[in-house]
This record gives structure tokens, sequence and C-alpha cells, in this order.
């Protein structure tokens, strides 16, 4: 009888947790534009390590879970085509910057043969393995934004130089007429 009792609070301590996984997920893929799909079978632990690392210090997230977790979390949100994609040994990436996610899915599977890329949902549209593809070779925000400064302070520049010029001009005439004074 004391058994059976503690079989039933262990069990709901389990899925108390669970419960608390799934939201904490759904909580941080509502802050994402993009999931990605992947499966890493026979990937080493270092080298998942290592494709972690590379993603944080793009600001993507990386998560491992079981699928029938990660199906309840995507019910009911901007990624609940992403369901049929968990089947076999699943991991995901996600970030609010698409290319980012994108560029480092891409980056992992180009150095590890073990991780094949299953798909995703990005702009509410399941995408495959080519538009994740295409998605990579896009340049990131940061690259768009410093592009763009460019081009707006390249203008200023060039005006300021061309109002500088007429009075460093007028400088120099004003100069060589003292100069024939003298």
């Amino acid at each position: 009888m004391a058994t059976d009792f503690n079989k039933k609070k262990s069990l709901r301590k389990a899925l108390i947790a669970k419960k608390k996984i799934v939201s904490a997920f759904a909580n941080e893929l509502s802050q994402s534009q993009i999931l990605l799909v992947f499966h890493y079978q026979g990937l080493t632990v270092g080298a998942f390590s290592k494709s972690r690392k590379v993603a944080r210090e793009s600001e993507v997230s990386v998560r491992v879970m079981k699928n029938k977790l990660a199906k309840i979390a995507v019910q009911g949100s901007d990624f609940e085509l992403a369901y049929s994609l968990f089947q076999g040994p699943t991991a995901m990436m996600y970030s609010a910057d698409p290319v980012a996610a994108a560029k480092a899915l891409a980056q992992s599977a180009k150095d590890n043969d073990s991780v094949k890329i299953i798909g995703g949902v990005f702009e509410g549209r399941l995408i495959g393995a080519k538009e994740i593809a295409v998605l990579a070779t896009l340049p990131s925000m940061d690259e768009l934004r410093s592009t763009l400064v460019g081009l707006i302070s390249s203008p200023a520049t060039k005006l300021v130089r061309v109002l500088k010029e007429p009075s460093s001009m007028l400088a120099r005439v004003i100069g060589a007429y003292n100069a024939q004074d003298n």
C-alpha cells in the first residue's frame, strides 16, 4: 500500500516537472520567428556541445526533448506545423533571427555528417532542408544593419565634403590675392 502511494506521488512529481519543461519551451518559442528540426543520431557529445556553442554565440537556442513533449509544446502555437517533424531522435534550433538559426544549423550539418536537417517552420510555413540552406546563405540582421548604416552615412559624408569644398576654394583664392599684393 505504501509503495503504491509513493509511486503515485513520484508520477505526480514527474508530470509536474514535464509540464514545467513544456511550458518553458512554449514560452521560449513564443519569442522566436523560426523553429528548425534535425536528427542527431550518431553525434558525439563533444560535437553536439560544439554545435550548441556555435548556436549560442549567434543567439540561437538548441533544445533536445522527447518528441511527445515537443508536440505538446507546439500545439496551438505558430509552430504547430512542426508537429509532423517530431519523429526519431530529434533536436531543435530556434531563434528570433531566422537567418542566424539557419546558419547555425547549416554549419552543424556541414561539420557533422550525423546532423540531418529534417525541416522547420518559418512565417507560418513548413520548410524543408533546401529552404533552410537558402536562408543560411542570406546576410544576417547584423550584416544588413551595417550595410544600411554604410549606405546612409555615405551620402552624408559626400555632402559634407561638397559643402566644405567651396569654402576651402574661397580661402585659396583669397590667399592667392594676398600673395599677389605682397
